[in-house]
């Protein structure tokens, strides 16, 4: 049974359909949006109804900020250290750095 239901999201819900490592040339065009977005990032093929990885992204300056399915803040991050930080949470590219960030940072703040 999962702790807590997760609700709508936070932004509108854009996916991004790709296999392996994802560039920052594919995400720029979608997060770049002034309300943010709720990016699914999927493998290319699959059922049409498949799941993905959530990312909610808003731009700020020349910054990106990253919230949860709550919409509370993540983190502000640049656009190279948001480009690394979906690649390790998708399981595209392990990153040493990412994996002590998110276990010091980001699930400090889930438990």
């Amino acid at each position: 049974m999962p702790k807590q239901t997760i609700g709508k999201s936070p932004f509108p819900v854009t996916t991004l359909d790709v296999d392996g490592v994802v560039s920052w040339g594919q995400l720029e065009g979608l997060v770049r949006v002034a309300e943010g977005v709720s990016l699914c990032l999927r493998t290319a093929r699959g059922a049409a109804e498949r799941g993905g990885f959530f990312f909610h992204v808003k731009k700020v300056k020349s910054d990106f900020e990253v919230f949860d399915f709550l919409g509370g803040k993540v983190d502000v991050m640049s656009s190279e250290r948001l480009t690394e930080f979906v690649n390790h949470v998708a399981g595209r590219r392990f990153s040493e750095e990412n994996l002590r960030y998110c276990q010091t940072t980001v699930n400090l703040r889930q438990d």
